[in-house]
């Protein structure tokens, strides 16, 4: 090494030259690098170095903006429902969309039948939901779930194939969940403390569903424990509010452009296995 520079005798420059190529992608550069009389440079002739494109020509892909998902306008009117393994077992997760509050279920074993008996055992507790978005898995795309959503009488919508950001809240509440359950020695504890807890809008997620709060670990005055319902118009002002400041946060972060509008196309998929046909609007 001398002023800055690495030097190298003549019977290891072809060596060097050979390192220098590899990293090395713009012919300018290497020279730079390696200039001198009789320097590396002079082995680097005997390579075409490969250039690479220039910025303008590149193929560059846009996100296009992000597209908040609509606040409910009720608590439990729309639910999210995912699966989710955590060690050696799989756990079905039931989102509200409104308040977040999150039901769980170990499921022994995992099919279609189990995941209906469960749901039905939410949704005797907190009523049924008008609409429930799940994954196009196993569970949630036979005969056996159309035929209950429908003889409950809710709307089933399934997110876009190796997409999960179309159940964001569900995915979203898997994540948390895991995070919790995994750190803590009491899940059930550490669950009642997530439903205890107030989210960004001030109220806690039991709050915004059954109208109280729940009594923890954690002292509280008895006067506080009674129904008090929140008031909507604030929550919904809130709800708008964090939503728009998290697209702008995910526009600017992504740098998305708006993209050119397309035209709708409705493609009619016929599934051989139970004989039915689905549409999709792509």
């Amino acid at each position: 090494m001398w002023a800055g520079r690495c030097t190298a005798p003549e019977m290891g420059r072809r060596v060097e030259a050979n390192s220098l190529h590899v990293v090395v992608f713009h012919t300018d550069r290497a020279e730079i690098c390696a200039s001198g009389k009789g320097g590396i440079g002079t082995y680097l002739g005997l390579w075409e170095v490969p250039q690479l494109p220039d910025w303008e020509t590149r193929i560059t892909s846009h996100l296009g903006p992000l597209m908040p998902t609509p606040y409910p306008g009720r608590p439990w009117q729309k639910c999210g429902a995912d699966l989710f393994m955590l060690g050696s077992k799989t756990y079905l997760l039931v989102v509200d969309y409104a308040s977040r509050y999150v039901e769980i279920a170990l499921l022994t074993p995992t099919r279609s039948d189990d995941v209906i008996q469960h749901l039905k055992s939410i949704f005797a507790r907190h009523g049924i939901c008008e609409t429930l978005v799940t994954d196009n898995g196993p569970q949630f795309s036979g005969a056996a779930f159309a035929e209950f959503a429908e003889s409950y009488g809710f709307q089933h919508v399934t997110s876009s194939p190796k997409y999960p950001q179309g159940n964001v809240e569900a995915e979203r509440a898997v994540q948390t969940v895991k995070g919790f359950l995994k750190k803590s020695k009491d899940p059930y504890l550490a669950l009642l403390v997530y439903r205890a807890t107030p989210l960004q809008n001030g109220y806690s997620p039991a709050q915004l569903l059954m109208g109280r709060r729940l009594r923890t670990t954690v002292p509280i005055l008895p006067a506080l424990l009674y129904s008090a319902f929140p008031n909507g118009d604030i929550v919904l002002l809130k709800e708008r509010e964090k939503r728009m400041k998290y697209a702008q946060h995910y526009n600017l972060r992504h740098r998305t452009k708006n993209l050119n509008s397309l035209t709708p196309i409705i493609l009619l998929i016929t599934d051989l296995r139970l004989k039915t046909e689905r549409q999709y609007l792509i």
